[in-house]
């Protein structure tokens, strides 16, 4: 019989990968990697762990399974205690674990996930999750307004952190908020001005 002990080093590269994977529509290829790691992942200690916990979560919020997402999200987040807001695992477990609250429409879990980065002095939070934090703070308020303010807050934090991917996810959001005005092709417009500077 095979013994497997995996250790962080082996674990590490699953967190961004099965991520990316799933992005670029390679679900086949995200599950595959999963599943090497997954089935093997009783031999990590509970840091470790996370690592798989935060790669559950996308995979099963990409398959629509959002109740085991915000189930596994929920526990790469607790990882937190003992690795840190820096963590990658910790900043999945954040996204994640908000993208499947919202989907199942557990607004509770949601605040819950919130509250943790909201109550923290502003000097000890991840940038990464700071910015999320906004971007899903817009996703939950119903003045036009307040959605727009929190999105330009999440557009500025990402785009300071060079974050290319996820400011774009904002500013589709924050083009989707104002659909229907001229304010989204405006908006456009000076991104792609940016982009030229």
């Amino acid at each position: 019989t095979e013994i497997y002990t995996l250790s962080l080093h082996d674990a590490l590269p699953i967190s961004g990968v099965v991520e990316l994977r799933l992005h670029r529509g390679q679900m086949t290829e995200a599950r595959e990697l999963h599943g090497r790691f997954a089935e093997h992942s009783q031999n990590l200690d509970r840091q470790d762990r996370s690592i798989i916990d935060a790669a559950t979560a996308c995979l099963r919020f990409f398959e629509g399974r959002y109740a085991e997402a915000l189930e596994a999200a929920r526990s790469a987040f607790a990882a937190r205690e003992a690795m840190g807001d820096s963590a990658q695992a910790v900043k999945q477990g954040f996204v994640w674990g908000m993208e499947a609250a919202l989907a199942v429409g557990d607004r509770d879990a949601a605040e819950s996930f919130l509250s943790v980065v909201e109550t923290q002095p502003p000097g000890l939070r991840s940038r990464f999750i700071d910015g999320h934090a906004h971007r899903f703070r817009a996703r939950m308020a119903a003045d036009p307004e307040h959605v727009q303010a929190e999105l330009r807050t999440a557009v500025d934090i990402l785009r300071r952190l060079d974050m290319p991917f996820w400011r774009a996810v904002c500013q589709l959001e924050q083009a989707e908020a104002l659909s229907g005005g001229g304010e989204a092709d405006g908006l456009l417009a000076e991104e792609i001005g940016r982009a030229h500077v």
